[in-house]
């Protein structure tokens, strides 16, 4: 939903990308682009994180108009896969009580990212600009 103040992930992620891995991170939109945020964390985010690929949600067919981008999850290689109640910020990282649950292979991980995946080449979720 949010990514701010986290420098430990941040640093995390730059190391993977230069490495050679692809990220594609999905955040919620500031309300200039169709979200329900008054910041742009996607335009924040990418500053900090240049060679990482983000995406929005593009298509809000009726009845989304007002939904949002809530999900917490990172899969890896349709491999692993953690889903979480944590936003990626200092606070849910260093001091809240979160929950989440760390899954590795099966058909479930491999279905969620299908899932995703299908949501990106329907252009549900695109690519930002």
């Amino acid at each position: 939903f949010v990514a701010y103040k986290v420098p430990s992930i941040l640093n995390a992620l730059n190391d993977a990308a230069a490495r050679r891995v692809r990220i594609l991170i999905l955040l919620e939109s500031s309300k200039d682009f169709g979200g329900s945020l008054g910041l742009d964390v996607i335009a924040a985010t990418r500053k900090k994180l240049p060679t990482c690929e983000f995406v929005y949600w593009a298509t809000k067919d009726t009845g989304f108009e007002d939904g949002k981008v809530h999900a917490k999850i990172a899969i890896a290689d349709e491999k692993t896969c953690l889903i979480t109640s944590a936003n990626i910020t200092q606070y849910a990282m260093e001091k809240n009580i979160e929950v989440g649950v760390l899954l590795r292979g099966g058909a479930f991980v491999q279905n969620l990212a299908r899932h995703l995946w299908a949501l990106y080449e329907l252009k549900i979720i695109q690519p930002v600009e």
